[in-house]
């Protein structure tokens, strides 16, 4: 698969800003490598801007692509694109406000617009799977999400104990920079379980919610490590791969109704007098999809002959048996003296 064709589809407008969020993506993976190699360019304001500006953007994006979905997803990826949204509000907010402050708390407001991320997405997954598995009862759904939230809580035991917390550490620091590895692990399982359930058959929008929860995971248990070990600051590079990540969540949602993730199932005909439009095939259209081979517009079509019956005379003959309607009498048609034979005329 080309990157290219990530893009295809996409009107000009929302491929120029993909671009320019690439070229803004790279300019941030250069400014963090200087910094992590000794450049003083951490507190500068352009430094800040540009950060700021590249972890807002994906949500935009995200809220573009959802804008022109069909209308049974697009809440699905209005929900993905607001807690982007609030991922980088969120960081701007620690940027405005928090940034300053020494020591840095443990819990603060953007805690919680960065966490709002986990609900909207896992809101996001679950419509997503309700349209693309129409006939699994909401119950069972639920199960399925409990499901793999549980196999993920048993997945994260292993890196909860290998942590060891600093001793001023208190309660709400604990809980608030454990939900964040804690999250991105129960949603990367709730996707798989849904994986299972559409029958692991892969496509581009699997691929990308995979890589940008997956992507998440890691680094938020890279995250937690670093805070609690107290390893000092977090390496700058881990801002490009985080943003990395909502870039590929938000590209999930930029993707054409026929390659994403769900599946248009077959949608039911509007009902009579609704005042939207039918399809044609209808009653005074032409012909439609359920109509038989052949047929022309408000003409039924020609029924197939076993072998050795006769067409009924007559290019368009219908009787109207199993229509609903009364069958046509026969139509006594007068013979031509020419065509009787000649003992039958003898006779008369």
């Amino acid at each position: 698969m080309r990157p290219g064709s990530l893009f295809t589809g996409m009107p000009r407008r929302e491929r120029v800003a993909w671009l320019s969020f690439g070229v803004l993506l790279a300019v941030e993976t250069v400014v963090c490598a200087l910094i992590d190699l000794g450049a003083p360019f951490r507190d500068t304001v352009a430094a800040g801007v540009l950060r700021s500006v590249c972890y807002l953007l994906p949500g935009l994006l995200a809220a573009a692509g959802a804008r022109r979905s069909p209308r049974p997803v697009r809440l699905a990826w209005s929900c993905l694109a607001a807690g982007l949204c609030a991922y980088g509000a969120g960081n701007l907010y620690w940027y405005l406000f928090v940034r300053q402050m020494d020591p840095e708390p443990m819990a603060t407001p953007a805690d919680a617009m960065w966490l709002t991320f986990y609900p909207a997405c896992g809101v996001a997954l679950a419509l997503l799977l309700r349209f693309r598995l129409p006939a699994v009862s909401v119950p069972a759904l639920l199960d399925g999400v409990i499901a793999g939230a549980a196999v993920s809580a048993l997945v994260s035991i292993p890196v909860l104990a290998v942590v060891e917390p600093d001793p001023h550490s208190t309660l709400l620091g604990l809980v608030v920079n454990a939900a964040y590895p804690l999250g991105d692990i129960a949603l990367t399982g709730c996707l798989l379980g849904g994986w299972a359930l559409c029958g692991w058959r892969a496509d581009r929008v699997t691929g990308l919610l995979l890589a940008g929860t997956g992507l998440f995971a890691g680094l938020d248990v890279v995250s937690m490590l670093t805070i609690w070990q107290g390893l000092g600051p977090l390496p700058a590079m881990l801002d490009p791969l985080w943003i990395t990540g909502l870039a590929a969540l938000a590209l999930a949602a930029g993707q054409r109704a026929g390659r994403t993730w769900t599946g248009r199932p077959g949608a039911a005909l509007p009902a009579e007098g609704d005042g939207r439009r039918r399809p044609p095939g209808g009653r005074g259209g032409g012909a439609g999809p359920l109509a038989a081979p052949g047929s022309r517009a408000g003409l039924p079509g020609r029924v197939p002959l076993h072998r050795g019956e006769r067409r009924p005379d007559g290019p368009d003959h219908h009787d109207g048996a199993g229509d609903g309607l009364p069958a046509e009498p026969p139509v006594a048609r007068p013979t031509p003296a020419s065509a009787t034979c000649r003992c039958c005329r003898s006779a008369s």
